[in-house]
């Protein structure tokens, strides 16, 4: 019975009937309850509750998937299951823009990783936002790209970018999507650091606090707001490329919606408010420093 409800909740989270799926793994947390003889109850059960988490962040419950994990969380969780939870809950809290308690979910995960590693006669250390688990068939994936948004929206720019950084090395050259996302999201932190909202001081040296870059070469000075401006550019041009090969059509768009923004926020407000001379601020000074970047992947 538990196998079928598990099959009929994944098809019912296919089509985006989230009650139905819900429904489903309901009843079957109560079937293994009812029948202990059957059942491993406690490790079926934190399965169940897994699966039934993914449905509600799927769903958009942030809440009540959240305070079904950390239910979890408080309970003695077998480790094959750990990792899984850790991921959903990072998730979680992620929607919710609990970026504090994400960051901590995400110290968590490179622990369990290097407890793995460590059980396998692994060593050294891990950097954070690794991880890629499969739960009988429901993928829960945790990628650095899970991490680097939270450092994004915490304005943690250097432990973003030292994630994003991290994946574009680890991305196989075949998957154009995945770096395409990556590179333009590698964009947005240097859009977010060009604006003037930021009031940026340079030089600028980002240095990362959570992330150990997997290079151990410093790509992060810069040293004026036209070095950034010049790298975000070039990063969204990279994505652009890799969305024009995938023919991601919606990516393209919001790529060249983003180059577009990158430059109206340099000139907006210094030439449509201030006045100032329009070729004083369109013509972006010679180049001074090194721009942080990494080689796109042929």
């Amino acid at each position: 019975y538990v196998h079928v409800a598990e099959v009929t909740s994944g098809i019912y989270l296919e089509r985006g009937d989230f009650a139905d799926a819900e429904e489903m793994i309901t009843e079957a947390v109560s079937f293994v309850q009812n029948h202990p003889n059957a059942y491993d109850v406690k490790r079926t059960s934190i399965r169940l509750y897994l699966r039934l988490a993914q449905i509600y962040l799927d769903g958009g419950n942030y809440a009540k998937a959240i305070l079904l994990l950390e239910n979890l969380k408080s309970q003695d969780v077998p480790s094959q299951y750990r990792s899984s939870m850790h991921s959903l809950l990072a998730k979680g809290y992620l929607k919710k823009r609990w970026y504090p308690e994400c960051t901590e979910i995400l110290a968590l995960i490179g622990k369990d990783e290097q407890t793995q590693r460590g059980g396998r006669g692994g060593g050294g250390s891990v950097a954070i936002g690794r991880m890629d688990t499969t739960l009988d068939g429901i993928k829960v994936k945790l990628t650095r790209e899970t991490a680097a948004s939270n450092f994004f929206h915490a304005r943690c720019y250097a432990d973003a970018l030292a994630s994003v950084d991290n994946a574009i090395i680890e991305c196989p050259e075949n998957k154009l999507s995945t770096l395409g996302r990556l590179h333009y999201f590698r964009g947005k932190i240097f859009q977010a650091l060009a604006s003037p909202a930021e009031c940026v001081r340079f030089p600028l040296h980002l240095e990362p606090v959570h992330v150990s870059p997997l290079e151990t070469e410093d790509p992060y000075e810069c040293h004026s707001p036209a070095d950034m401006l010049r790298a975000a550019i070039t990063e969204f041009r990279c994505a652009y490329d890799y969305f024009r090969m995938t023919g991601d059509d919606d990516y393209v768009a919001n790529t060249l919606s983003r180059i577009a923004e990158t430059y109206l926020e340099r000139l907006f407000v210094p030439v449509a408010l201030l006045k100032y001379p329009f070729d004083a601020w369109a013509r972006l000074p010679a180049e001074r420093g090194v721009s942080p970047g990494i080689s796109p992947k042929a």
